[in-house]
């Protein structure tokens, strides 16, 4: 008969640990492991606030607006490296509770102290070069400079520092969240300053990556890439009025400086005739350029013959960055308003495209590439900015 110990429904007693062992601390998770776990955890937490803002939802995680104003002090403060010390603290709170985030050495006189340095060096650093352009400051190694070695974040800390408000603003933060020792207040303060970096990173000018050659196909692809998500027609105005900008550039037809305006931004309210303006040297429209995300419908037509019809302008382009350009009774229409005296011509983006990039060459194509991020960046937010940089990214590796 079996004995009850041998029940496979009662789990197996280890022994219970000597006194000896009992007294020593709970060993520590590898720091390979513990820096795996805090790349997921940012990863996640960048996705999930990024998602959010650019979904137009940017209010704000925290109501208390000095801590508000303590983080983003400290990602915008002269020390740089105190941008990445606010990020990895709290990114090493919010992935164990346990670990005291106002650690900055293994060896801090704090229970829950961490090797905060491996994770700012091999994580923080590497998802700033990956997701944030620089943003924070592009140091390889901001845990090695002078005013972050020391034990503790402690806004007493007798060390002679050049940003000493920079350091109390961190030394609260961190303070703070030690002292509520609540994993959602954590993540609440943690997803501020992910907030925080994202608002910093729309007012940063971000670094395209333009190859010294792209081939043809690897120009439209890159277009077709970009234009590929929704975005209220932003990507596709960017790309044709780098474009047209380009074009007029390379030959004599338009001034090269065009006209145009943010793409939520009315023509009326621009004072202008369509999205985009070709001018003359007198600064007089020659030429009107509507830009589309959809097919080209008859009333799209109607709609603008008034404005160019009063500003005297007789061509007319509309551009569609869909796949089927025009609806049906959009050719019998234009060819009816040429009768009148009226040029107007439906386009597909990425046909003028290749056609004009093809008959120039390759310096053009580079000097487009370059333009599009130039229009990018001021007028689009930023994660059309960051969509055109991946974009290049990926047509520089391939």
């Amino acid at each position: 008969m079996p004995r009850k110990t041998d029940s496979p429904n009662i789990p197996i007693k280890h022994p219970a640990p000597s006194i000896e062992q009992a007294a020593l601390p709970p060993k520590a998770a590898p720091i390979s492991e513990v820096k795996a776990s805090c790349r997921a955890t940012l990863n996640e937490y960048w996705t999930e606030v990024r998602a959010k803002a650019e979904a137009g939802e940017i209010q704000d995680y925290l109501e208390d607006i000095d801590l508000r104003q303590a983080i983003s002090y400290s990602l915008n403060c002269r020390e740089k490296a105190y941008h990445y010390v606010l990020l990895t603290q709290l990114l090493a709170k919010a992935d164990d509770p346990k670990r005291d985030c106002r650690a900055l050495q293994e060896q801090a006189p704090v229970e829950g102290a961490f090797d905060a340095r491996s994770i700012a060096h091999e994580v923080s650093v590497d998802f700033e070069r990956r997701e944030l352009d620089g943003a924070l400051g592009s140091s390889p190694s901001p845990y090695l400079i002078n005013s972050v070695r020391t034990p503790l974040l402690d806004a007493n800390d007798p060390k002679r520092r050049k940003d000493t408000e920079g350091w109390r603003r961190v030394c609260q933060v961190a303070s703070e969240v030690e002292i509520r020792q609540s994993p959602n207040f954590t993540a609440s303060v943690f997803r501020q300053v992910l907030l925080e970096i994202y608002r910093k990173l729309g007012a940063s000018r971000i670094k395209y990556d333009v190859p010294l050659r792209a081939s043809l196909a690897q120009t439209l692809h890159a277009i077709r890439s970009f234009t590929a998500a929704k975005s209220g027609g932003d990507r596709p105005l960017a790309v044709t009025a780098a474009l047209f900008e380009t074009i007029g550039n390379r030959t004599s037809l338009f001034d090269p400086a065009i006209r145009r305006g943010k793409i939520n931004a009315s023509d009326e309210s621009s004072g202008q005739v369509a999205d985009i303006e070709c001018v003359n040297a007198k600064g007089d429209p020659v030429l009107a350029i509507e830009v589309k995300d959809k097919t080209v419908t008859v009333s799209d037509l109607e709609e603008k013959l008034p404005a160019t019809r009063k500003r005297g302008v007789k061509e007319v382009f509309f551009v569609s960055a869909h796949e089927k350009k025009e609806a049906e009774g959009v050719a019998k229409r234009v060819a009816k308003e040429f009768g009148a005296g009226q040029n107007l011509y439906v386009c597909g983006l990425f046909e003028i495209a290749e056609c004009f990039l093809a008959v120039t060459g390759e310096s053009p194509r580079r000097d487009f590439l370059i333009r599009v991020g130039e229009q990018l960046d001021k007028y689009s937010d930023t994660r059309h900015r960051l969509a055109w940089k991946k974009a290049l990214d990926e047509l520089s590796n391939n």
